[in-house]
C-alpha cells in the first residue's frame, strides 16, 4: 500500500501544470489565470461537468469584454486621403483633393453585435449629419447580429432623409461563422430595391463611384467618347500644332476592343501609350503570386506603359482594354530618332512623362503610408 501510494503521489504531481502560473506574469493575461483556477476549483469540489460549464461561461464573459474593450473601426479616412485604382487627370485630381473630405471611409473590424453597437454609432453619428457620403467597408467584419443590423437601418434612414446614400463594400456571402451577411442584412431590411444602400464588391470600386459623384459635378462629360487629338493631351497642354506635327507623324493609332490586351505579362515591347477614347485596367501579380489583380484604370487623355518606355524592361504588368480603346503609340525607336531631330521637343516630352510618374509614386508613397499608420 505505502509503494502504490507513493507511485500515485508521484504520477499525481507530473499531472500538474504549471504552465497556467505564467498567466500572472501579464496583466493581459492574468483573467485566463483565473479561468483555469475557478475551473481546477470546481473539478474539485463539484464535478467535471460543473468545471466545464463554468469555463464556458467564463470565456463567454471574456469574450464579450474583449470585443465591447476594443474599437470595431479599423481605420477612419477621407476620400482625399485614400484614392481608387483609377488613374486620374490633374484637373480630376485636384477636384477630389478638394472636395474628398464631403466624404468618409470607416473601415470595420471584430465582431458588429449588442456589446459593439453602441460604440460604433457613436462615431458614425456626428459623420451621418455632415457628410455627403459615407462609405462602410466590411471586409474585416466577422459577424453581424440583429442589434448591429438594426444600427445600421437606422444609420441608413438618416441618410436617406438627407437625400445622402450608405454605401457598403466587401458585403460577403460567407462570414467565418457561416453567417450569409447579403442575405443577411437584405432579410433584416438594410439592402435591396429602394433601400438606399450601394453595394459595391471592393472598396476601391466603392471609392471610384465617389470620386466620380464629385468629379461629375463640376467637370463636363459630354464630350468624353470624342477621341482625343494630340494636342488635346494633358502631357502637350499648350504645345504649337506645328510643334507636334512631327511627334504625330511618328505616332502609330490604333484601336483595341473591350476585352482585348494592349500587352501582355513579360512583353519586350517598348511603346508609351496614349489613351483617346475609352479605359484600359492594369493587372500585376502581388506578393509573388501568378494570378493577376486590378491595380489601375487609365481613361481618356491619361497615359500607361511609360516605366517600360524609360526602364528598357520588360513589362511588369498586363494591360486590358475595359472598353473600345483608341491609342496614339509611341514606340522607343521612334521616339529616339525623333530626339535626333527635335531635341526640345523629345526633353519635353521626357520631362512630363516623368513628372506624371512622379505624381502617381508621390500619391501613392502618401496612401502607404496612411496605410501603415
Amino acid at each position: 500500500m505505502a509503494t502504490l501510494a507513493g507511485i500515485l503521489i508521484v504520477v499525481g504531481w507530473r499531472m500538474i501544470d504549471l504552465e497556467p502560473l505564467r498567466f500572472l506574469e501579464s496583466r493581459a493575461t492574468v483573467f485566463d489565470f483565473a479561468v483555469v483556477f475557478v475551473v481546477v476549483g470546481f473539478a474539485l469540489m463539484v464535478g467535471l461537468i460543473a468545471a466545464s460549464a463554468s469555463g464556458v461561461a467564463l470565456s463567454i464573459l471574456l469574450f464579450v469584454r474583449e470585443q465591447v474593450g476594443g474599437s470595431v473601426v479599423r481605420r477612419k479616412t477621407f476620400v482625399n486621403q485614400r484614392s481608387s485604382t483609377w488613374c486620374r487627370p490633374e484637373a480630376e485630381m485636384r477636384l477630389i483633393a478638394e472636395k474628398g473630405d464631403k466624404a468618409i471611409i470607416f473601415e470595420l473590424q471584430g465582431s458588429l453585435f449588442f456589446g459593439t453597437t453602441y460604440e460604433l454609432y457613436t462615431q458614425l453619428e456626428p459623420e451621418i449629419k455632415l457628410r455627403d457620403y459615407v462609405i462602410l467597408d466590411m471586409r474585416w467584419v466577422q459577424a453581424v447580429d440583429m442589434t448591429a443590423a438594426h444600427m445600421l437601418n437606422l444609420v441608413r434612414d438618416t441618410l436617406r432623409d438627407r437625400g445622402v446614400p450608405l454605401v457598403l463594400s466587401h458585403v460577403r456571402e460567407q462570414l467565418p461563422n457561416g453567417r450569409d451577411l447579403v442575405a443577411f442584412l437584405t432579410q433584416t431590411g438594410l439592402m435591396g430595391e429602394g433601400s438606399g444602400v450601394l453595394v459595391f464588391k471592393t472598396l476601391e470600386e466603392a471609392i471610384e463611384w465617389v470620386e466620380d459623384q464629385l468629379v461629375g459635378a463640376e467637370l463636363p462629360t459630354s464630350a468624353d467618347e470624342v477621341p482625343l487629338r494630340l494636342a488635346e493631351m494633358d502631357l502637350f497642354q499648350g504645345r504649337k500644332d506645328d510643334t507636334l506635327a512631327d511627334l504625330e507623324a511618328r505616332i502609330q493609332l490604333r484601336t483595341v476592343k473591350a476585352g482585348e490586351s494592349v500587352y501582355h505579362l513579360g512583353d519586350p515591347q517598348r511603346e508609351l501609350y496614349l489613351i483617346r477614347r475609352g479605359t484600359v485596367r492594369i493587372m500585376a501579380p502581388i506578393s509573388g503570386s501568378r494570378q493577376l489583380h486590378h491595380i489601375a484604370s487609365f481613361g481618356r487623355g491619361d497615359f500607361f506603359g511609360g516605366l517600360a518606355f524609360l526602364d528598357e524592361h520588360v513589362r511588369s504588368d498586363s494591360a486590358i482594354a475595359s472598353s473600345d480603346t483608341d491609342l496614339f503609340v509611341l514606340s522607343l525607336e521612334q521616339f529616339n530618332q525623333l530626339a535626333e531631330e527635335h531635341k526640345k521637343l523629345a526633353l519635353i516630352l521626357m520631362t512630363a512623362i516623368s513628372r506624371t510618374l512622379a505624381q502617381r509614386l508621390r500619391h501613392a508613397d502618401g496612401e502607404r503610408t496612411l496605410l501603415h499608420v
